[in-house]
């Protein structure tokens, strides 16, 4: 009998097969429709990096990046949700197998039926139990490829919310640098405004300028002094913003002085366009997406497996006597095995839907991973044009920057020689400050727009 149910069962696993579809990778959007979205060049040659914020040169973000990577709670909870993605595929695998447990038990009877018939008996058993159930279908195969496909879905959320916290980084340190340069700015115009209106003092003691001059000077004063609290306001929340992204206290980060916005990165437009298109489906949010995609179709299979007959085998082994010695020995050895086949058929219509929700929940997944692709190409096409519009921008700024600065410089010349009024003073020191905080800013949306980019690309480029 147990031969039987062996060959059977050998049988079944030979010619068993994994019900529902095979995963295919959808056709959304070809990959020469992509390129030409993009406006890609033939002959890619820009080579992906996960490091890409090191070609800033600024040794303090690079260690800041190190250090939020290291204690990052995003990248705490993401790394836990890894680990459970893969106990979780440990669990589903273990159901291959039989499961083995043993057991011990003592029974006692006393049976009275008439007065003049007693029965007393009394018994010991100890043994092992096994029951297995035959996955003919596939069922635990499907569950099994669900599992292992969210478990590489959590690798790849796990890379992304690395990306994202580096990007997430290095844009609020930019911006953090911006509003100290820019804090730096208003102190300057500030103190030459400073000057400028005790000039402006001493003549109208001497009854060289007017009450007028005087209260604009004092004007423009005491406006750029409303300044600085906006600033400082804004240099506090983007330093607690970074301490937050590396799991510190606010106060608990400092960052020593950097010269990074005393520069312009260097990056040549056309290589904006020479990416390899297969990096749009390596970023790892549409890895995580066709992922998902890959678990909700195994599970198709899985669903319609519970609708099919289904095997199971159970057996003990064991030693049962009146006494617990010598209870081990041959003479007391039992055993005994089972084989159950049951098919559904009350709750026929409650399966039936099962598999058709889980369809439906395929679909979705489909329509999310075309969903992911589009916004990786949206985000990477917008990232090309704010770096093409603000390279342009920037070199404007800087010409303007250093044509008011020029101006400014000879209004002064030209008022102390008393050939224009200090309402043109006041203006051309207007615009000057005007102009250098359009520049910074400028400067400062040209890394960001960098940073934005190397995101979009899933991990950056070493442009």
């Amino acid at each position: 009998m147990i031969k039987k149910i062996m060959l059977f069962l050998w049988l079944g696993l030979i010619v068993g097969c994994s019900v529902g579809p095979n995963y295919k990778r959808p056709q959304i959007y070809d990959d020469q429709n992509l390129a030409s979205s993009l406006s890609l060049q033939s002959g890619n040659s820009a080579i992906p990096t996960q490091e890409w914020y090191k070609s800033f040169g600024d040794e303090i973000l690079d260690n800041l990046i190190d250090a939020t990577i290291k204690s990052s709670p995003d990248l705490a909870i993401a790394r836990e949700k890894l680990q459970q993605a893969r106990l979780n595929l440990g669990i589903t695998r273990a159901d291959f197998g039989p499961e083995i447990s043993t057991s011990g038990n003592y029974n006692k009877n006393d049976t009275f039926a008439t007065p003049e018939y007693k029965s007393k008996e009394s018994f010991y058993q100890v043994g092992f139990d096994a029951s297995w159930e035959i996955d003919i279908w596939g069922q635990t195969r499907r569950l099994n490829e669900s599992q292992y496909a969210v478990m590489e879905g959590a690798i790849a959320d796990l890379k992304y919310a690395r990306i994202v916290l580096t990007a997430e980084t290095a844009v609020n340190y930019i911006n953090y640098r911006q509003y100290e340069k820019l804090m730096q700015i208003t102190e300057h115009n500030l103190k030459l405004q400073q000057d400028i209106y005790d000039i402006i003092n001493k003549k109208h003691s001497a009854g060289l300028a007017d009450d007028l001059a005087l209260e604009q000077a004092k004007s423009a004063v005491l406006m750029t002094k409303a300044q600085i609290p906006s600033l400082r306001t804004s240099i506090n929340s983007y330093q607690n913003a970074l301490a937050t992204l590396s799991g510190k206290l606010p106060g608990q980060i400092e960052l020593s002085d950097s010269d990074i916005l005393a520069k312009k990165p260097q990056i040549s437009l056309d290589s904006l366009h020479q990416i390899p298109i297969e990096i749009i489906r390596k970023r790892p949010d549409v890895i995580a997406a066709e992922q998902n995609l890959i678990a909700q179709n195994a599970l198709i299979g899985n669903k319609i497996a519970t609708m099919l007959p289904n095997l199971s085998l159970s057996g003990f082994l064991g030693w049962q006597n009146h006494t617990l010695s010598p209870i081990f020995a041959s003479d007391y050895q039992i055993y005994n095995s089972a084989a159950n086949l049951s098919l559904p058929l009350w709750n026929w219509n409650k399966q039936l839907n099962q598999v058709r929700l889980q369809k439906s929940l395929t679909k979705q997944a489909t329509i999310n991973y075309q969903k992911s692709i589009l916004n990786a190409v949206t985000d990477i096409n917008q990232a090309m044009k704010n770096l093409e519009e603000e390279c342009e921008r920037n070199l404007l700024a800087q010409k303007n920057q250093s044509a008011q600065s020029k101006i400014l410089e000879l209004s002064l010349v030209k008022y102390k020689n008393g050939l224009i009024e200090f309402s043109d003073v006041l203006t051309a020191e207007q615009n000057k400050l005007k102009a250098e905080q359009e520049y910074i800013e400028s400067l400062s949306n040209w890394y960001i727009n960098i940073i934005s980019f190397n995101k979009a690309l899933g991990g950056g480029l070493a442009i």
